[in-house]
């Protein structure tokens, strides 16, 4: 089906639109250079959505869960494939990219955890220097700029430990542990 000029293609169903074959399908909007965007909507809300910059959103219902699988759902027994979200590359410089849970009234619990194996779990790790470039700070914070930082190692690798005003810091063994204190 093709038109030209200003011509649009229009389906409309009562029911349900299917779309089947045995090869690839590609659903293609203009270059961003004319402005293409491209949206899937559930009734009148965008739930998948590309502006005319290229900018890309993805939003469920309010209240709805977003799950990305990185294997087969379907299946009782899935290898999983890794899941990458990378903000810049190359000889680019690297957008922002931030985790929320959530900024209402109360707000949602964030959890990073490695993989529940049954007889392996996977590592945990948080680099702030992955490159050969300039160190980034790591902090670990808990409330606002100003004296919330309770763990910082900062562009020289000095790490600093600072609980709450009248709080303890306290570092606790159990069984044979020892606590040692080393200065070079």
């Amino acid at each position: 089906v093709t038109t030209t000029g200003a011509g649009d293609i229009v389906l409309t169903s009562g029911d349900d639109v299917s779309v089947t074959a045995a090869g690839n399908v590609l659903i293609k909007s203009d270059t961003v250079a004319n402005s293409g965007t491209l949206t899937l909507q559930q009734g009148s809300d965008s739930r998948v959505s590309w502006d005319a910059a290229g900018a890309v959103s993805i939003a469920s219902e309010s209240g709805q869960a977003l799950t990305l699988n990185a294997f087969d759902a379907s299946a009782s027994t899935a290898t999983g494939g890794a899941i990458t979200a990378t903000a810049g590359a190359g000889s680019t410089t690297g957008g922002a990219m931030s985790l929320s849970a959530g900024s209402g009234v109360t707000g949602g619990a964030l959890t990073v955890a490695s993989g529940g194996g049954s007889t392996t779990n996977g590592a945990v790790v948080i680099d702030s220097a992955v490159g050969a470039g300039t160190k980034g700070a790591f902090t670990v914070r808990q409330g606002s700029a100003l004296g919330g930082d309770r763990i910082v190692v900062d562009t020289a690798g000095a790490v600093d430990v600072t609980p709450a005003s009248n709080e303890d810091a306290t570092v606790t063994t159990t069984g044979a542990g020892d606590i040692v204190l080393t200065s070079a």
